[in-house]
């Protein structure tokens, strides 16, 4: 009932994979999402177990657990929202 959650370094554009990928974007999201999981852990659960680079027992190559994380399985909520050309806030005004 675990997972291996990879976040890699593609990018796209209207639901397109472009060619080119932003070198270590994965890794960064990967530590961005680690740390508010477990900044709102006491709100909220949520599926994270750890970091595979936390877990040398699963024999994940290094380039690839730097940018994963293992999970608990669990529903998914599909929600999407695009927001495009609407820059609003007191930093914009």
């Amino acid at each position: 009932n675990t997972l291996l959650m990879v976040a890699t370094d593609r990018i796209s554009a209207f639901d397109v994979v472009l060619p080119t990928g932003i070198p270590d974007k994965g890794a960064v999201l990967n530590q961005i999402s680690a740390f508010w999981f477990s900044q709102t852990s006491h709100l909220i659960s949520n599926h994270l177990i750890a970091l595979a680079s936390d877990r040398p027992d699963l024999d994940i190559p290094p380039e690839i657990a730097r940018m994963a994380m293992v999970v608990k399985k669990a529903q998914r909520l599909d929600v999407e929202c695009v927001a495009r050309g609407h820059i609003t806030g007191s930093a914009w005004s």
